[in-house]
């Protein structure tokens, strides 16, 4: 009889964990799918502002220092992202915008660069920049699949 109740507490015990472990599974990529809908989300956004402060004319300091502003949080914005940790499912979705992530910080830094030394911002516009932004975007859809 007592071999028989410790034979059901470690099964009820066993079957517990394994529902924790699940839950736990659960969360995380719940988790990973929101915070990776909101980097994509951030990234859309600064494109959309980033575009619209370059076309505008005439181009003066104040704008030049809301776009350097712009691009500053969207470097931070880079760095948090490359913090997140894809669950298993969501591996090679991850390895695709960890790649873009690593080709926006590029181009991030190099319009630092050139916005420091004066550089026409109108370029901007047809940049690999807001190519790359677009890439980002566009994986959006097959995120949101993977939370579902």
């Amino acid at each position: 009889m007592r071999s028989i109740k410790l034979v059901f507490g470690l099964l009820l015990a066993s079957v517990w964990l394994a529902g924790c472990s699940l839950w736990e599974s659960v969360d995380r990529s719940v988790n990973y799918v929101s915070e990776a809908t909101a980097y994509i989300d951030s990234a859309a956004r600064f494109s959309e502002r980033v575009s619209a402060l370059a076309e505008q004319t005439p181009f003066d300091a104040a704008s030049r220092e809301e776009l350097i502003g712009e691009f500053e949080r969207m470097k931070q914005n880079i760095e948090s992202f490359r913090q997140i940790e894809a669950p298993a499912f969501a591996a090679d979705m991850h390895a695709r915008l960890a790649e873009y992530n690593e080709a926006l910080m590029r181009e991030v830094n190099l319009w630092l660069d050139r916005l420091a030394s004066g550089t026409d911002v109108r370029s901007l516009l047809d940049s690999p920049l807001l190519q790359t932004v677009d890439q980002i975007t566009q994986t959006l859809d097959q995120i949101r699949q993977l939370g579902q």
